[in-house]
């Protein structure tokens, strides 16, 4: 997930839907909060989290369900800044949202890699595999470091896909498309 300024933006804006909320009445549940912004429940979590850790909400625990549990507002809150920022709780990503993550980023570096080698066999029409190679790795490393397995992959994919072919040296390929 990107942090972006738009991301930014939402959550200054559930920070001060919740905050707002306030104005009205003194104490609320979770569950009332919840009904009152409209925010899923992660992001509600992280919201009141944020709040609770800066010390502008406060939070009474009640035994057992956590949507019954109360958050007023911090009527003796004092800072020497007239601005501060309220830090978002960063999400932990499980295990399975990782492996879902590693596995775009492997595609898009092999897409990446794939297009590197075309246009590198587009300017030289015919090229010996150890420059190649050296020249991948030299125009990918400012986004990343490839390694040579993945390249060799590539290279196959573009052989099957027809964009280049391998000559009779097993060594030396040939830009077909």
């Amino acid at each position: 997930e990107s942090r972006g300024l738009g991301d930014v933006y939402k959550r200054q804006r559930r920070v001060r839907g919740v905050l707002l909320l306030f104005n009205n009445q003194r104490t609320f549940t979770r569950e009332d909060i919840l009904t009152n912004t409209g925010l899923n429940p992660a992001e509600l979590n992280r919201t009141l989290q944020s709040l609770v850790d800066c010390k502008l909400i406060i939070v009474k625990k009640s035994e057992g369900n956590d949507l019954t549990d109360e958050f007023s507002l911090n009527m003796s809150f004092t800072s020497k800044r007239v601005r501060f920022k309220i830090t978002t709780v960063l999400q932990a990503e499980t295990p399975q949202q990782s492996a879902e993550t590693r596995k775009v980023i492997e595609e898009d570096r092999k897409l990446y890699l794939q297009a590197t080698i075309v246009r590198i066999m587009k300017a030289r029409k015919s090229l010996k595999h150890n420059l190649l190679v050296k020249e991948v790795i030299e125009q990918a490393k400012a986004r990343f470091h490839p390694n040579v397995v993945m390249i060799k992959k590539c290279i196959e994919q573009l052989i099957e896909k027809e964009y280049i072919q391998r000559m009779d040296q097993s060594d030396l390929y040939h830009y077909v498309a």
